[in-house]
């Protein structure tokens, strides 16, 4: 029988959310400021709510920092 995880422990990230992960920075190395919200969903060919959605998940799981206010405000860990 599998083993059903803990309520403390967080899920692991999805391979979406990784690629997201990724690109986030990606796009810092490259041009030394995050991308946008528009510019993620346009990367993944997805509309912008399912990218907020991603950001907001990999932020729960401590993965992604958002500076609320800042327009390229999302920072990897």
């Amino acid at each position: 029988m599998p083993r059903l995880q803990s309520i403390d422990q967080p899920r692991p990230a999805t391979t979406k959310q990784i690629e997201v992960l990724e690109f986030v920075k990606k796009i810092q190395a490259e041009k030394g400021y995050s991308p946008t919200v528009e510019e993620v969903a346009k990367q993944f060919d997805i509309v912008k709510s399912a990218a907020w959605a991603r950001i907001q998940q990999l932020s729960r799981r401590g993965l992604l920092k958002q500076n609320p206010g800042v327009v390229r405000g999302l920072q990897a860990l």
